[in-house]
């Protein structure tokens, strides 16, 4: 917890001043936030984690005791809403979520015993830095970065990055600094790296961007006028930047990862079945559907049934009869890809896999697997 003391005419001598003149917040929120973590030993933390996963084990559901869930073995920083937040972090610039403000709590309502998984400290996010706006470098570096210190000195300090030639002052200070004109989704850094954000993959910022995306043009105007900032000019440049650094969001990852998505089975007229699709690209507004391309293959137990079919812009497939197969346990795949006027080539697989199921044999969807 943090809270503010204030003094009243005191004199601090010179040689009891702890850095700059001025800067004393500053120094609270880089230099001692560190010190909290390295002032007390980790042994304690230890043996309670020791303690409370002994208690867990024995512990019972409905007075039954838990079998073995597949979740208990996912470590902390490897759960996907944790390293996919990195991406909803960096949209934000919540500079400050580290590992310490994360946390899982094993709680009782009702009669009913779970665990609920906590966010803390969105007092730095945005332009804000607490109480002023955020230094130029937040977002861009580390407070300790060996490696921004390492290129600084290979190159003699002659290569000054676009954000630290930007002006000390900021244009809106009730918005602090917040801009979108140097941010990129996977250069963004927190104050202290989080294990959790190192381990993201390509998954987890779809994932992370599919969330992103999901916010509408609407709903963050409305969010910001909830906020009833004093200066109507401000707000409208906070809206415009976040829209913007939504934008390089989705972009980003929507290109490494084909954002084919929402998938169903739907009869149509003469009793065939479908596998429909949305584009997350295009439903989200940043590409065009005149300008993507879809193509499929399916298989059967691994043999090729329909080879690779272009569609044009039509966002479903037209599925084999499994009854034509026979009735022996059959394994369906089908691959998706998409294609954009302005790229090179075909976009990386998204494979849906079917089972049969009743009589006669209909597909149900069974799971699907994104070529990372």
């Amino acid at each position: 917890t943090t809270n503010q003391v204030f003094f009243e005419d005191v004199f601090v001598p010179d040689d009891y001043l702890v850095g700059k003149r001025g800067k004393g917040f500053q120094m609270i929120a880089e230099a001692l936030d560190l010190e909290r973590f390295t002032m007390f030993t980790l042994s304690p933390i230890s043996n309670r984690t020791e303690v409370l996963v002994d208690w867990v084990k024995q512990a019972k559901r409905d007075g039954i005791p838990r079998k073995d869930d597949p979740n208990d073995f996912i470590p902390h920083q490897h759960r996907r809403e944790l390293r996919g937040l990195r991406v909803m972090a960096a949209w934000l610039n919540h500079i400050d979520s580290k590992s310490a403000n994360s946390m899982d709590s094993y709680i009782t309502e009702n009669g009913r015993s779970y665990v609920r998984h906590y966010m803390m400290d969105f007092g730095t996010i945005l332009g804000s830095g607490g109480r002023r706006p955020q230094p130029k470098y937040r977002g861009h570096r580390n407070e300790f970065d060996p490696h921004a210190f390492i290129f600084r000195v290979a190159s003699l300090g002659l290569y000054v990055p676009g954000w630290e030639r930007q002006p000390e002052t900021v244009q809106y200070p009730c918005i602090g600094r917040y801009d979108s004109r140097f941010f990129h989704p996977t250069k963004f850094k927190i104050i202290f790296p989080n294990p959790a954000f190192d381990n993201l993959t390509s998954r987890d910022g779809y994932w992370g961007a599919k969330l992103v995306m999901s916010f509408s043009d609407e709903q963050l105007r409305a969010v910001i006028s909830e906020a009833k900032y004093p200066d109507p000019e401000a707000a409208e440049y906070l809206l415009k930047t976040i829209i913007e650094r939504r934008n390089i969001t989705g972009r980003y990852w929507f290109n490494r990862i084909a954002p084919l998505d929402s998938f169903s089975l739907s009869t149509n007229g003469e009793g065939e079945q479908e596998l429909h699709f949305f584009d997350l690209a295009v439903q989200t507004g940043l590409e065009l559907i005149e300008e993507a391309y879809y193509s499929y293959s399916v298989r059967r137990n691994g043999s090729v049934i329909i080879p690779l079919t272009e569609t044009g812009q039509e966002t479903f497939v037209q599925l084999p009869d499994p009854a034509m197969y026979g009735t022996d346990e059959n394994q369906w795949e089908v691959t998706l890809r998409v294609k954009r006027d302005d790229a090179s080539g075909w976009s990386k697989k998204v494979r849906i896999y079917l089972v049969e199921r009743g009589s006669p044999a209909r597909f149900k969807l069974l799971g699907l697997m994104r070529e990372d």
